[in-house]
Formats: structure tokens, C-alpha cells, sequence
């Protein structure tokens, strides 16, 4: 299919003087025919006053239809819809197939479509005499609804009338940023599978986004993980419906089969888990958009099919301007924990983060504590943990000490489904003065984890 540019100077800013408002240089009108209702989408790239190609690009999309006005009915229509780079949506008509409908500053402008039974009207704006119709933002409900989508547009006393096939759309788009997630215009396929997760009416492009989110995450590219988590982040309130990408919340759980923990999500911070072959946890990913949390890879020792050892690599901070290295290493000795680690922080420069564990003698931990020093400060984290009659976490208290001077403390409130599996844990935290409540979601995949305990010490470590 012939190659199509978008003339940027013709097609945003469109002057009255204009006669051929064309959105593309270099390709006739009839080649932008189609022959069918729904045309398949095209990616079309701009071009300067020079001609020359620019990295702006854009989705294009045609239709046939109808006309009518007080000279003609039922005459044929082309519709052209495109989306520029910003995701901004433009409707252009063309009477007979070839002629740009014109119409007076003083006409009434209106869009109405038909999504199954519900009708709904937008108000486009555009500048006379036959410039694009810029449509309003809530046009997207439509665009993205997943079904046929009818639509008659008005100018003064003429109707336009075509319809669309709004799931082809969806699809190119999805397909579309996976290709720029891939090929390196990351940011820009994020922006498209965070339009698509926003406005689609259901979460069947969420499953997908989260597969990809997971092998960015894999992949060790952090930051474009978090982002496309983010794209399909719920409420506090709301967790994400995974059932479909085989992970299941705690109560979903039959107990004559085997489960183990494979996920857990907050607004702020994800954890994935991943075993070996036996079962034994292999390493957990932890992903964090707060300034003061780690983000990377931590990767487990066995010694005799015990936990002897853990590995960390990632980095700690959200943004590139307080963004430090972080590696470190951490033992299990005679029923305790300790690692160290070595932070390369460019705002504080290097400084070592000291972590310590208690054990009960069930091999529970009781306390941990997170100590380090930064410009002559020393701050410590104390975890305290306690138990009900079956063994099982029921609060973790976080604690923050500054030269010895407590300066908070958060409760957290550990939840558990009817078949003991662990669904939840809610806190809340106190900014600006202002209780903020969270909660920290658990999801399951089948599969048997040797020690669960080991598992469950870790979900929200």
C-alpha cells in the first residue's frame, strides 16, 4: 500500500484562503478510496513545508457513507478519520467521494454516533471554510468502544452518515504499540496502551498490556514495566480482574488444588514472583514508583534445599535526576538474616543500607530492621511483626527512627481468604497531614511452592 504523509501545516491550522484542505502531500484522492465500510487503519507519517519526512505520526482510517443537503440525498460520502501523534481525533467528509464539505463560521457543527443502543453527541470544532473537524475528547468513548459504531454528522442543513467498525481500530492500536514498545518509540506505545486501557469499555487489552508489562519487566527495563502497570492500574478499591491471564485472587482458590503466590499490586509498587522447576522460589521483581523504594531483582540461594542466600541488583528512585545503582547480598545464619547494601545515590552521593531480621524459633520473622546514614543522619525502619494461632501474619508495624527519635509508625492489616490464603493487606499512611489509605493486592498461580512460609515472609518485603 502507497506510502501517505501528513502535511502538518495544512492539516492543524488550516487557513480560510486554503481550497484543497487536505491532510496528506503526495497522494491523490482517489488513492485514499476504499472499498469497504471499514477501511484498514494506515500509519502515516508527517512531513515538513519541505516535504521531507518527520517523526510525527498518525492513524488513518476511511470510510463510505452518504450526503444529503437541500441539492441532493443519499449521494456518496468518504469519511477520514485520523489521529494525530498527540491522540487527537479529526474527521474530514468529502461529497461525491472528492470534494471537501464547506460550511460558514455561522453553521451549526454537531457529531451524533450510535454504540448499540446508545446515542450520544459531541460538539467538533473546526475553522471555515472546509478545514478538519477537530472532535472533543469524549468522541473516544466511541472510537474505542469495541463495536460497530454508526455516525451522522451535521454542517448547517446538510447530514453526513457513515459507520465504523470500532474493534478494527482497537486492534491496529494494540498492535501498534507493541511494535513501538519493541522497536524503540517506547514512550510513545506506552501513550497508546494507556488510551486503549483508559477507554475501552472492558479489560481485555489489559491481559495483554500486563503480559507485556511482565516481559518489559523481565527484560530489566524498569521503567516502561511500571508504566504500562500503570496503564491498567484500578483504585484501591477496585483489583485487577487477572482470572483470565491465570492468576486468581486468594478466595478464588480450591483448596484440592495446588496455588502459589505469583503477584501482588498496589498503586505504587508491583511484585512478581517465579519458582524452579521443584518449586523452590527462584527470585522476585519488584517494581516502585515512590522515591525511596528499590526496584530490581532479587535472586535466592539454596544450600541442602534450604534458603541460604539472597542476591539484589536495581536501582532505587523514580526519576533519572535521583537515580542511584543498588546491589547488595544477604545471608540466613543460625535462624537469622542480614544483608548489605550498596547504594550509589547521585544526590547523596554512596552510602550502605544495613538489614537485619529476627527469627522465632518456627522460623517467623519477629523484627527487621533497615539502617542507614545519609549527610551525617542516621535513619532506621523497624518491621515489627505479629502472629495469630496459626502462624500466620496478622500485623506489620513499620516504624521510622531518626537519630534514635521516632518519627511514624504505619500499621499494616494483613487479610486472608476462608482457605487461609493470604488476599490482602491494608494501611495507611499519613501525607500532608491527610490519612491516605492503600492496599496491597495478592494473586495466585497453580503451582506448589515448596515453603510457603519463605513466600509469605517475602510478599511485601
Amino acid at each position: 500500500m502507497r506510502a501517505r504523509y501528513y502535511f502538518i501545516a495544512v492539516a492543524l491550522s488550516i487557513a480560510a484562503s486554503i481550497s484543497n484542505p487536505s491532510f496528506f502531500a503526495g497522494a491523490s484522492e482517489t488513492d485514499l478510496a476504499t472499498d469497504s465500510l471499514s477501511s484498514a487503519w494506515e500509519e502515516v507519517w508527517g512531513v515538513d513545508e519541505f516535504g521531507d519526512q518527520t517523526d510525527d505520526t498518525y492513524f488513518f482510517g476511511t470510510f463510505k457513507g452518504s450526503f444529503s443537503n437541500t441539492a441532493t440525498t443519499g449521494s456518496d460520502l468518504k469519511a477520514e478519520i485520523v489521529v494525530d501523534s498527540q491522540c487527537r481525533v479529526y474527521l474530514t467528509l468529502l461529497e461525491y467521494n472528492d470534494h471537501y464539505a464547506t460550511y460558514l463560521e455561522s453553521d451549526e457543527l454537531l457529531v451524533k454516533t450510535k454504540v448499540g443502543d446508545v446515542v450520544s453527541e459531541y460538539i467538533p470544532t473546526g475553522s471555515a471554510p472546509n478545514s478538519p473537524l477537530k472532535l472533543p475528547e469524549e468522541f473516544k468513548d466511541s472510537l474505542y468502544s469495541g463495536v460497530l459504531v454508526k455516525v451522522v454528522a451535521y454542517i448547517g442543513s446538510s447530514s453526513y452518515s457513515f459507520q465504523f467498525d470500532s474493534g478494527d481500530y482497537c486492534d491496529f492500536i494494540w498492535n501498534k504499540a507493541q511494535e513501538y514498545i519493541d522497536n524503540g518509540r517506547t514512550e510513545y506505545g506506552i501513550a497508546l496502551a494507556t488510551e486503549l486501557s483508559t477507554y475501552y469499555p472492558d479489560d481485555k487489552y489489559d491481559k495483554e498490556i500486563y503480559h507485556k508489562a511482565l516481559n518489559l519487566l523481565y527484560d530489566e527495563k524498569y521503567d516502561f514495566a511500571q508504566e504500562l502497570f500503570n496503564a491498567i492500574a484500578r483504585t484501591n478499591s477496585q483489583p485487577m480482574n487477572l482470572t483470565d491471564m491465570g492468576l486468581y485472587r486468594a478466595s478464588d482458590i480450591q483448596n484440592d488444588s495446588p496455588y502459589r503466590l505469583a503477584y501482588a499490586s498496589e498503586v505504587t509498587n508491583k511484585k512478581i514472583f517465579t519458582y524452579d522447576d521443584k518449586g523452590y522460589l527462584l527470585n522476585t521483581k519488584l517494581l516502585s514508583s515512590t522515591d525511596m523504594d528499590y526496584s530490581g531483582l532479587a535472586t535466592f540461594g539454596y544450600d541442602n534445599n534450604i534458603l541460604s542466600s539472597v542476591n539484589f541488583t536495581g536501582f532505587m528512585g523514580s526519576t533519572e535526576e535521583n537515580r542511584g545503582d543498588v546491589s547488595g547480598s544477604g545471608l540466613y545464619t543460625d535462624g537469622n538474616f542480614s544483608m548489605d547494601l550498596s547504594v550509589q545515590d547521585p544526590a547523596n552521593g554512596a552510602y550502605n543500607v544495613s538489614i537485619n531480621q529476627e527469627l522465632d524459633e518456627n522460623g517467623n520473622i519477629t523484627r527487621e530492621t533497615k539502617e542507614y546514614s545519609l549527610s551525617g543522619i542516621t535513619s532506621e525502619m523497624q518491621y515489627v511483626y505479629d502472629y495469630d494461632s496459626e502462624g500466620r501474619i496478622i500485623t506489620r508495624t513499620d516504624q521510622k527512627y531518626t537519630d534514635s527519635q521516632i518519627q511514624w509508625e504505619w500499621p499494616h492489616n494483613y487479610f486472608y481468604a476462608d482457605n487461609g490464603c493470604l488476599d490482602r493487606i491494608e494501611y495507611t499512611q499519613t501525607i500532608n497531614n491527610q490519612n491516605v489509605a492503600y492496599a496491597y493486592y495478592f494473586y495466585y498461580e497453580q503451582g506448589k511452592a515448596v515453603d510457603e512460609n519463605i513466600v509469605n515472609s517475602l510478599a511485601y518485603y
